[in-house]
């Protein structure tokens, strides 16, 4: 037994040595990485989340010694076009983007990809190209959330589907993920089901309003694929007298619509851990700009070719788990407690 044990000692000790070895042989390749300069082109900074992306994407980059140039393009193809063509005359390394518009993204991932520079596709997809990586939240859990929430809340009556702007993946995959959950119920019948561009919150409560008239108040869930709609969602149903008896969906988990959540206005919503995206997005480009290749865990099959892809888990919030959201899950900052829970009946330390 000894004579054994010494054997498996030794084989320990070994591979021990050899994966001491290949760690110092990684660090001092990686030692030797040159600084990347990288265009981050984000979707808009008129949604909170996207400023926490920012955040943890720069702090990263910032430890990888890189340069990031920032630009937020507020839902709008033509700025974002306009703020990539200057990242690219810029000389950037690597091109970020979370796509004002899968179509407009995948051409703009083309042109940087012509320039010899390596492109990722960062929460939203693109339509037609390959980026050189990807990173996004799990698209179809999204919708399996919030469906699977809204049916256990209401499992028969009125539904009401907002899918956000037809123009991004999150809201077309989302929709096929809701059809499907929907196939065999029979209780639940969908008065409306419909696209609203650019999340408008402002167009949600105007559709919601319509949708109420119309049905003398009678709708059961309004399946919101965001928080921003789902703001608009609540407004409309304030008027209606309707706060805290209509299911209600969102996604990102902000601040506002956490507090409704506590206080009952709004049912659920989805988070996506935007501060792992972002440090994984920084370490990507980093690998890149450095003719690595980035780990993935699932591919994405284009029309343009396989893309390795990173997809990441999320968290649905309600009013049952909303405190543990705010004081464990969330980024530091995301959420001030005080706010969230004022007026509410939550006790949260």
């Amino acid at each position: 037994m000894s004579l054994r044990r010494s054997s498996c000692n030794a084989v320990l000790g070994s591979l021990t040595a050899l994966a001491m070895a290949w760690m110092m042989l990684a660090d001092a390749a990686h030692a030797e990485d040159k600084s990347v300069t990288i265009g981050l082109a984000l979707y808009s900074q008129l949604q909170p989340r996207w400023l926490f992306d920012a955040k943890a994407f720069q702090d990263q980059a910032a430890k990888n010694g890189d340069t990031v140039i920032l630009q937020y393009a507020d839902g709008d193809p033509t700025k974002q076009t306009q703020q990539v063509q200057s990242m690219l005359s810029r000389g950037i390394d690597v091109l970020v983007i979370a796509s004002a518009d899968e179509a407009v993204g995948s051409n703009l991932v083309s042109a940087a990809k012509k320039e010899g520079v390596k492109t990722i596709a960062y929460d939203i997809g693109v339509k037609g190209a390959a980026p050189d990586w990807m990173i996004v939240r799990n698209q179809d859990q999204v919708g399996e959330l919030q469906m699977k929430a809204a049916l256990k809340e209401k499992p028969t009556g009125n539904y009401a589907l907002f899918k956000g702007d037809a123009g991004v993946d999150l809201a077309q995959a989302s929709s096929v993920v809701y059809a499907k959950l929907l196939e065999n119920q029979s209780g639940v019948k969908v008065v409306y089901n419909d696209f609203i561009p650019g999340f408008s919150p402002a167009t949600a409560q105007r559709t919601a309003e319509d949708i109420l008239t119309k049905y003398n108040d009678d709708v059961a869930a309004f399946v919101s694929v965001n928080d921003g709609m789902a703001t608009g969602i609540i407004q409309a149903l304030q008027g209606a007298g309707k706060v805290g008896k209509v299911f209600v969906s969102g996604l990102d988990g902000n601040e506002a619509n956490l507090h409704l959540i506590a206080t009952g206005a709004q049912t659920m919503t989805v988070y996506t851990p935007i501060d792992e995206m972002g440090r994984l997005a920084a370490n990507a480009s980093h690998d890149l700009g450095n003719g690595r290749v980035p780990a993935a865990n699932s591919t994405f099959k284009s029309t343009a070719g396989d893309v390795p892809m990173n997809q990441v888990d999320l968290v649905a919030v309600d009013k049952t788990n909303v405190c543990e959201f705010v004081t464990k899950i969330a980024p530091a900052g995301w959420a001030d407690p005080a706010v969230v829970f004022k007026g509410s009946d939550i006790q949260c330390p």
